[in-house]
């Protein structure tokens, strides 16, 4: 039997797609784990739509998770176990609805599963704590169709924390099926700031007296805009808290040279993401990177000088950095430049070879 008949055999004829690669979208885990170990047993590459395929191989079959779209929310221990094929930002708004927030600063329309799977570094929330990230625990399967599962534990538990070889580690070893995420409480009311500086220096410099006040925000955003760099900042607490938060940030935005911009800001439909109102809305599904705030200049006199239709978006900043989007620049070309000014992609190739070799005694069977 070929490849094609065993994953209509596992998955149904109506889940099978395409010739090269083959597209499955499997019903359930058990059709996932019996497609995933079909695909195994035929030695072919396989992938998780949405990601790069490993190898230079190109893919012969392709994973596509929307079929996992659950979400049962815990009340009581404020947890949400998700279906890793529900975007981000329906999984906020079905929380929202149940008086409950994720609180990331950036809710992408992208399947949780693949946005973890590439970006879980990337999560930042004003009510993150040391040893007490936003995903609790995760339920994944090898890409042999072994199932996994890695939820929450006491601090005295001993074992491996299997939940760092599927976040952050690009489908390396299996795919996620199930999120078992940390929510909070719906914020009483939001406040949108938005201020216009002369230059990104000042700008990254607002932000740091900004965290340093203790002024965190629910979101952020610094990208190029016109007149200046323009910096957007979401407070969102009680109503009072807001006021007299607004009030402290507008201070300290004044003392770092901001001008508060005309528009104000806003959010983007069904996303997260913060702009003023007059900027350019260029879509910023582009490369991530993590930078110092001394790469920041050095990046942007390149990009003016030598990429004049790129555009650098920051986000997720903290005093030590930020998380930068560079839009439409070359793989290639980013590449090269952030190997210059000594930026870092997501995941570190370094932070992937050591998993490779933890891996290999973990799961001896698995293919990278």
């Amino acid at each position: 039997m070929n490849l094609r008949l065993r994953l209509e055999a596992v998955c149904g004829s109506r889940r099978v797609r395409g010739e090269q690669p083959l597209i499955v979208r499997p019903a359930d885990e058990a059709a996932l784990r019996g497609a995933l170990a079909a695909a195994a047993e035929a030695g072919v590459p396989t992938k998780l739509e949405g990601l790069r395929a490993h190898s230079e191989t190109e893919a012969a079959v392709t994973f596509e998770l929307s079929g996992f779209d659950e979400l049962e929310l815990d009340r009581e221990n404020h947890l949400a176990r998700v279906g890793a094929g529900l975007p981000v930002s329906v999984i906020e708004q079905r929380l929202e609805a149940e008086g409950f927030s994720l609180r990331w600063g950036h809710l992408p329309p992208i399947p949780v599963g693949v946005w973890l799977a590439a970006h879980a570094g990337a999560i930042h929330s004003p009510r993150g704590l040391p040893g007490h990230g936003p995903v609790a625990g995760v339920e994944a399967v090898l890409w042999d169709g072994t199932p996994l599962r890695s939820c929450l534990a006491p601090r005295s538990a001993t074992g491996p924390e299997l939940s760092a070889f599927f976040l952050g580690a690009r489908a390396r070893f299996g795919l996620l099926t199930r999120l078992h995420l940390r929510v909070h409480p719906a914020p009483a009311e939001r406040e949108r700031l938005a201020w216009t500086f002369p230059g990104h220096a000042a700008a990254l410099r607002a932000c740091v007296d900004l965290l340093e006040a203790d002024l965190w925000p629910e979101a952020m955003t610094l990208h190029d805009g016109a007149g200046g760099v323009q910096l957007c900042w979401e407070l969102a607490e009680s109503a009072v808290q807001v006021r007299v938060r607004r009030s402290a940030a507008e201070i300290v935005a004044r003392g770092a040279g901001g001008a508060p911009a005309p528009a104000g800001c806003e959010r983007l439909a069904g996303s997260s993401e913060l702009r003023a109102a007059t900027a350019d809305r260029a879509e910023t599904a582009a490369s991530r990177a993590w930078l110092l705030f001394s790469q920041v200049e050095p990046l942007v006199e390149r990009l003016r000088a030598e990429h004049p239709a790129a555009r650098l978006h920051l986000e997720a900043v903290a005093p030590e950095g930020a998380a930068a989007w560079i839009v439409g620049l070359p793989p290639a070309a980013l590449d090269a430049l952030l190997a210059e000014v000594g930026a870092l992609r997501d995941t570190p190739p370094a932070e992937l070879a050591l998993l490779d070799a933890v891996a290999a005694k973990v799961f001896p069977e698995v293919r990278a």
